[in-house]
């Protein structure tokens, strides 16, 4: 596992409201949110990362603004939900 942040451990970062360790591999996230978004919502987080304007965003999902704001704050959410965060953090507070 690489400690090096990686394009998708900082998009998680900067989501996610109270971190819960140290992010996953590249890989391993990936797999997770995959799991754990919607076709949509994970192109969504992708083009997010990937620099993309709302509006080129929209085109390519074939979305309107008013979905594109649902998905986003549905990504924000299901990221800070505490199972979601159990999955994305190797450090877990919960084990003893």
């Amino acid at each position: 596992m690489s400690t090096d942040p990686t394009p998708i451990a900082d998009a998680i970062a900067s989501f996610v409201r109270k971190p819960k360790g140290t992010l996953l591999s590249e890989s391993e996230l990936k797999k997770v949110l995959k799991a754990k978004f919607t076709k949509k919502e994970y192109k969504l987080f992708f083009f997010l990362i990937e620099s993309k304007t709302k509006e080129e965003i929209c085109e390519e999902l074939r979305i309107d603004t008013t979905r594109y704001a649902h998905l986003y704050d549905t990504i924000v959410k299901k990221l800070n939900k505490e199972s979601v965060k159990q999955l994305l953090y190797t450090e877990n507070p919960y084990k003893a």
